[in-house]
């Protein structure tokens, strides 16, 4: 299942998400994840989250400044074995990503521009 950010959706292996990771580190000066509500049925867990981050520097094609902070809603999906995780999807939401940036500029005193279709729903 896609999103505006992955249109296809995609499939990531462990060695995948260490990468992502690596990338995250670079992009982000901080982040946090507020779990909301933990629903479990044997090895079935799921979780609501909300998640934010701060960017460390611009992201120039979304129109975002170093220092704007990313919000998502994520539903979470894991499944356990033998007290492992064995398999987790995510569904994640995050606001339009133009108003918060129009606001950011906004608020710098900097002139509203507009981008192009960036959120998730």
């Amino acid at each position: 299942m896609g999103t505006r950010n992955v249109p296809h959706g995609r499939v990531r292996n462990r060695g995948d998400l260490q990468a992502a990771y690596g990338q995250a580190q670079k992009l982000l000066s901080s982040q946090r994840y507020d779990v909301r509500r933990v629903v479990q049925n044997g090895d079935e867990v799921a979780v609501g989250l909300e998640w934010g981050g701060v960017l460390a520097i611009a992201v120039p094609s979304m129109n975002l400044p170093a220092g704007h902070e990313m919000k998502a809603y994520v539903a979470m999906f894991l499944t356990f074995r033998d007290g492992k995780i064995v398999s987790q999807r995510n569904y994640d939401c995050y606001p339009p990503f133009e108003a918060a940036a129009s606001h950011a500029m906004s608020s710098a005193g900097g002139v509203k521009t507009q981008s192009a279709e960036n959120g998730n729903g």
